[in-house]
C-alpha cells in the first residue's frame, strides 16, 4: 500500500486518471505525511486529477487539513488562494459554532458532567480551528444524569 501510494504521489501514473478512492488517499497523504517532498507530491498528483471546483464532498472535507499540513511542513510551497480561503472560512464557522453552543454546554455542565467528543474536542485539544468542517457539536453526559 505504501509503495503504491508513493508511486502515485511521485507521479508514477504519468497523468493517468485514478478513481475517487485513490484521490482521497493522495489528499490524506498530503494532509498527514511529515515528509514535505511526499506530501507536496501527493498534493500535486491530486491537482492533476481534478479541479478544486469539481472535487466531491469527501475530498473537499480534507482540503483544510491539507492546507494546515502543507503550510506547516512546506511553508514556501504555493497553494491556491481558494485553499487558504476555505481554511479561513472553516476557522470562522467553527468559532461561531463554538461560541453559539458554549452557553448551553455551560448550563448543562452545571447539572451534569459533559464531555465534548469528535470534531470540537479535536479543535480544542490540538488548537485546530481551521482544519475541520464542523456542522454540529458532539458531547456525552452520563446516562444517570
Amino acid at each position: 500500500m505504501i509503495a503504491r501510494m508513493f508511486s502515485i504521489a511521485a507521479g508514477g501514473l504519468h497523468g493517468l486518471p485514478i478513481d475517487a478512492h485513490q484521490r482521497e488517499e493522495l489528499l490524506l497523504k498530503a494532509a498527514l505525511h511529515r515528509d514535505p517532498v511526499l506530501a507536496t507530491a501527493s498534493w500535486k498528483a491530486w491537482t492533476e486529477q481534478i479541479a478544486l471546483e469539481d472535487a466531491p464532498r469527501p475530498e473537499l472535507r480534507l482540503l483544510t487539513a491539507v492546507h494546515g499540513n502543507l503550510t506547516r511542513i512546506a511553508p514556501k510551497f504555493f497553494l491556491p488562494p481558494k485553499l487558504r480561503g476555505k481554511a479561513k472560512a472553516n476557522f470562522t464557522r467553527t468559532n461561531l459554532l463554538a461560541r453559539a453552543t458554549l452557553p448551553a454546554l455551560e448550563e448543562l455542565g452545571r447539572h451534569s458532567p459533559v464531555m465534548l467528543t469528535k470534531g470540537m474536542a479535536i479543535c480544542i485539544r490540538f488548537d485546530a480551528w481551521s482544519s475541520r468542517s464542523l456542522f454540529d457539536v458532539d458531547f456525552h453526559v452520563p446516562a444517570d444524569a
